[in-house]
This record gives C-alpha cells, sequence and structure tokens, in this order.
C-alpha cells in the first residue's frame, strides 16, 4: 500500500515537471512505443475496473471474506502495474526533452 502511494507521488511530480504542453505535443505525435504503452495501460485499466466492481458486488452480496481480501490484492497490483507504467512514460518522455 505504501509502495503503491509513493508510486502515485513520483508519477505526479514527474507530470509536473513535464509540463501539460509538452504531454499535448507528445500525445498528437505518432510515436510507435509511446501509443503502445497507453494501449497497454488502457487494457490494465479496464481490467482493474472490472477487479473493483467485483469488490463491490461481493462485499455487497455477502461473499467470502478471502474471496473479496483477494479482488482487492489484485486491484492494488493493478493500480501498481499502472502507476509504474505511467512512470516509465514519463521518464522516456523527459529523457526525450
Amino acid at each position: 500500500m505504501v509502495y503503491n502511494f509513493r508510486l502515485s507521488l513520483a508519477v505526479k511530480k514527474l507530470k509536473q515537471k513535464i509540463g501539460q504542453a509538452t504531454l499535448m505535443n507528445l500525445m498528437n505525435s505518432q510515436n510507435q512505443q509511446l501509443m503502445a504503452v497507453v494501449h497497454e495501460k488502457k487494457r490494465w485499466g479496464i481490467l482493474s475496473e472490472i477487479l473493483i466492481f467485483a469488490s463491490f458486488m461481493i462485499a455487497i452480496f455477502g461473499g467470502n471474506l478471502l474471496v473479496l481480501l483477494y479482488f482487492l490484492i489484485l486491484y492494488t497490483i493493478t493500480t501498481i502495474y499502472i502507476n509504474h507504467l505511467t512512470e516509465k512514460t514519463f521518464k522516456n518522455i523527459s529523457k526525450l526533452d
């Protein structure tokens, strides 16, 4: 949990460092590596939404606590990976500048 929080703060600092104008210019470009990472982030984002939805449904309908914990751990792992991809992307962008 602490690792995810620290990673989120690092991503936020990198995003502020790069600036919004640079991000918009890169989104308009057709960099294949950047597009592949964005596509992978979207897939993992959808998976994380499915996992958190499943966790809510298990909690609402009174499922097993261990199953709920399992889905929440999977959700945490997916958000860590999404933050890792974002950090990797921002570091590559800052190297390009």
